[in-house]
């Protein structure tokens, strides 16, 4: 894997974007680092089911993979349906 992915490590800059990232868009601290990285980086749009779908955070705009995945009402449970 180390071969195919580069690492990346958190910067001084990295850390403090992720802080201004939690303190203003109420984000987890695993949730600010990415979007940090993401910011850092430029890279757009951020994929994660994690953020508010559509969103822009900063430069960062967020998408859902999992938004357009389900294209089915879930038919839900009725009371005939339950085995007593």
């Amino acid at each position: 894997m180390l071969a195919q992915f580069s690492v990346v490590y958190p910067t001084e800059n990295t850390l403090r974007t992720a802080l201004r990232g939690a303190a203003l868009y109420k984000l987890s601290w695993f949730d600010a680092h990415l979007w940090a990285y993401a910011d850092e980086r430029g890279l757009d749009p951020l994929w994660s089911e994690d953020f508010e779908d559509g969103r822009l955070y900063g430069r960062v705009r967020v998408l859902d993979p999992f938004r357009l995945a389900v294209h089915e009402r879930s038919p839900g449970y009725s009371r005939a349906r339950v085995a007593r």
